[in-house]
């Protein structure tokens, strides 16, 4: 009975050191990881350098363990795995109801990353936590309360399917067309996500119509597209991120703001966009987005437009120092002036400078960071921007 009392006291010690040594370990790593994410915010990459040289001494020395190896993968090469785990673990405080989607969302704006070099699991956070800071914001500045409130009246559980169009989409279902009135809507408040297939039986038509902003065309541009198979039907569908009651554009009267996305299989990552409904006069409703056939009136809403763009953007002058990822010793001393103004500016902020043209060959998308004065240009070969042709990097200066 006592060797088997010594066993079991011997075996506790064991584990209890076991944990110890884990617990001592997952400190250090989160030390490490802590240092690498303050120096790659800082745009420093000598500190990174000298950071993860540390830690492969440390690593080979048994001082560390990284059972993980998370710091292996972060230390793998540069800023842009250290950047795709920052968004991570942004993306899991969403989930943290303590703290505040507010100050989350102004942190992450303030981080200088550059998600072109992003794979696309890490790229789709990314715009989910854009997407979401941007509902967040919209709740923030809408006012709460309102003298009028005859949306109230809406019926969201039967909510007709043309409303969901604002300035860069709209799903085109004639009435004329409609064989299925009594069910030919959505539950807003049960249904999160609706593949074409389920509207088109929904509502008893033959096929779906809907026109999304062109990638390629002029900004402001619609393209139709028209789906009739099963395929084209089932791969893509409607999702509601969130919904809520305020009064958009100030006029007294509460509106239904419901943000969505146009989303599917083909997407490389969809952006969220938003309608606003509301009623004027007893079971009247429309859209306040802007003017589209008989769903909505023209009416300025500038809280959900597009952010303004400036008047005037920098021209850069560019050297290329890599194309499709291999130094390109050939194009030294070339300079490349790029004005921006002649571009289509996506996203702009004091760090970053999201642009998009298309010329001859390909459709471009670039990306342009101030701080660290890296310019990714990424040149595709079909209008969705989906089959990467070249990719370039350029060191730029703003002139």
């Amino acid at each position: 009975m006592k060797k088997l009392f010594l066993y079991i006291f011997l075996v506790l010690m064991v584990c209890n050191v076991g944990s110890a040594d884990e617990t001592s370990d997952i400190k250090l790593v989160q030390e490490y990881k802590d240092k690498l994410f303050e120096s790659a915010i800082k745009s420093d990459l000598n500190q990174v350098e000298k950071i993860c040289t540390q830690y492969k001494k440390d690593k080979a020395e048994n001082v560390i363990i990284d059972l993980e190896n998370s710091l292996n993968w972060l230390c793998s090469g540069g800023l842009r795995p250290i950047f795709m785990d920052i968004t991570y673990e942004y993306n899991k405080k969403f989930f943290n109801e303590k703290l505040s989607h507010i100050d989350i969302c102004n942190e992450y704006k303030k981080l200088p990353i550059d998600a072109s070099g992003y794979d696309q699991m890490s790229l789709n956070t990314h715009m989910g936590i854009n997407n979401h800071c941007k509902t967040v914001e919209i709740k923030s500045k809408f006012k709460q309360d309102a003298k009028h409130n005859l949306i109230k009246n809406l019926d969201i559980e039967k909510l007709n399917f043309n409303f969901l169009t604002n300035k860069y989409y709209s799903l085109l279902i004639p009435e004329e067309e409609v064989t299925k009135k009594s069910t030919c809507h959505l539950n807003l408040e049960k249904e999160e996500r609706l593949d074409y297939l389920k509207i088109k039986e929904r509502c008893g038509v033959k096929n779906i119509t809907y026109q999304e902003e062109s990638l390629s065309g002029a900004a402001g541009e619609l393209d139709t597209f028209e789906l009739t198979s099963e395929r084209d039907l089932t791969s893509g569908w409607i999702i509601i991120t969130d919904y809520f009651y305020a009064d958009a554009n100030k006029d007294d009267y509460m509106d239904l703001i419901i943000r969505f996305k146009n989303d599917g299989s083909y997407s490389m990552g969809a952006n969220t966009m938003t309608t606003v409904i509301t009623s004027l006069s007893e079971n009247k409703y429309q859209n306040i987005n802007f003017w589209h056939s008989s769903w909505v009136i023209e009416s300025a809403l500038p809280e959900i437009k597009s952010p303004q763009v400036p008047k005037k953007y920098p021209t850069i002058a560019c050297t290329v120092f890599e194309v499709n990822g291999k130094v390109d010793s050939s194009e030294t001393g070339k300079i490349y002036r790029i004005n921006l103004n002649d571009k289509i500016i996506v996203e702009t902020s004091n760090s970053l400078i999201k642009y998009e043209w298309k010329n001859s060959n390909y459709f471009i998308s670039a990306s342009y960071n101030r701080i660290s004065k890296v310019n990714t240009i990424i040149g595709y070969s079909d209008p969705e921007r989906k089959v990467i042709a070249i990719t370039t990097k350029l060191n730029c200066e703003e002139e």
